[in-house]
C-alpha cells in the first residue's frame, strides 16, 4: 500500500465515446500522486473503448487498463481493479463522468480535516455536451443509518475512503463468488450465513483448526435458524490474506456439502 497514493476505479462498458474526457478529468487533477485502473467490462465494441485508452497510457503511464474476458458487471469490475489497487485512498470514477480540477486535493484535505474514514460530496448532473439537466444533487449535512436505508446520498463519483481505515471490501465479492450467503450487510462486517446452529459452530471450529478465527454467532443473538460466521476484515489484512481466507472458507465449505 502506497501512503500517498489515490487509487481511481473505472469500469467501462462500452465507453469509447467518452472515456477519454473521463481520463482527461483526472490528468487535470491538481493532486498528482494517483493511479487509474480501468477495466474494460467484456464491452462489445471491438475494443473500441480499449483503444482510446490505450493511447492514453502511451503517454501516462500512472494509467492502467485492464480486459476481463467475462462480463462482471460493474461491481465486478471495480473488484477486478480493486484487487490491483496499491493506493492508501480509493475513490471510484467511471467511464462517462468527470471531475472538476481540484476534487482530488478538496476530497483528501476534508478528509484530514474530519479525520474521517471516508468522504463524499455533491455533484452536477449533466449531459453528454456538458450542460446541466437536473438541480445538482446536494450531499445532506448528516444522515442516520436509517436515513441511508431509505435513500443512499454516497455516490461513487464523489467519494474517497481510506484503506488504512476502513480495510477491504472485496472479501464480500469473492465469498460471493464461491456460494456463500453474505446477507445484505453494506458494513466492513461480512457474515456467513449458514442457518443450522451446529452447523453453524462446527464450520467455527474448522476455521479455527485453518488458523482462522471468526466466531459462531447463533441462537439467541440471531433468529434461530440464521446461525452465521462473523467477519471482521481490517487494514491489516492484505489482499493474499484475505484470498487465503477465501480458500479456506471454500474447502470446508466443500467438505461440509454446504456449497
Amino acid at each position: 500500500m502506497v501512503t500517498d497514493l489515490v487509487s481511481i476505479v473505472t469500469p467501462m462498458y462500452k465507453g469509447a465515446a467518452f472515456i477519454g474526457e473521463t481520463i482527461r478529468s483526472v490528468q487535470v487533477q491538481t493532486y498528482s500522486k494517483w493511479e487509474m485502473i480501468i477495466v474494460d467490462d467484456c464491452s462489445p465494441d471491438d475494443g473500441a473503448g480499449v483503444a482510446v485508452v490505450k493511447k492514453f497510457m502511451e503517454k501516462d503511464k500512472r494509467i492502467r487498463l485492464i480486459v476481463s474476458p467475462v462480463n462482471k458487471g460493474s461491481s465486478g469490475a471495480r473488484n477486478i481493479a480493486l484487487h490491483e489497487a496499491q493506493g492508501r485512498y480509493i475513490t471510484f470514477l467511471d467511464s462517462d463522468d468527470i471531475w472538476s480540477p481540484i476534487f482530488l486535493d478538496s476530497q483528501l484535505d476534508f478528509m484530514k480535516e474530519k479525520s474521517a474514514a471516508l468522504v463524499t460530496g455533491s455533484y452536477h448532473r449533466i449531459n453528454e455536451q456538458g450542460i446541466q439537466v437536473l438541480q445538482p444533487f446536494i450531499v445532506p449535512e448528516k444522515v442516520s443509518y436509517w436515513d441511508i436505508l431509505k435513500s443512499n446520498p454516497v455516490s461513487c463519483l464523489t467519494t474517497i475512503y481510506d484503506r488504512k481505515v476502513v480495510g477491504e471490501h472485496y472479501f464480500k465479492e469473492e465469498l460471493k463468488k464461491v456460494g456463500y450467503n453474505i446477507g445484505m450487510s453494506e458494513t466492513p462486517i461480512t457474515p456467513v450465513i449458514l442457518g443450522d446452529e451446529k452447523v453453524t459452530q462446527t464450520f467455527s471450529k474448522k476455521l479455527i483448526e485453518h488458523g482462522i478465527y471468526a466466531k459462531p454467532i447463533v441462537y439467541p443473538t440471531v433468529p434461530l435458524g440464521t446461525g452465521r460466521i462473523r467477519n471482521m476484515p481490517t487494514a491489516e489484512h492484505t489482499r493474499e490474506m484475505l484470498d487465503e481466507a477465501v480458500a479456506v472458507y471454500q474447502k470446508i465449505g466443500k467438505e461440509m456439502e454446504i456449497i
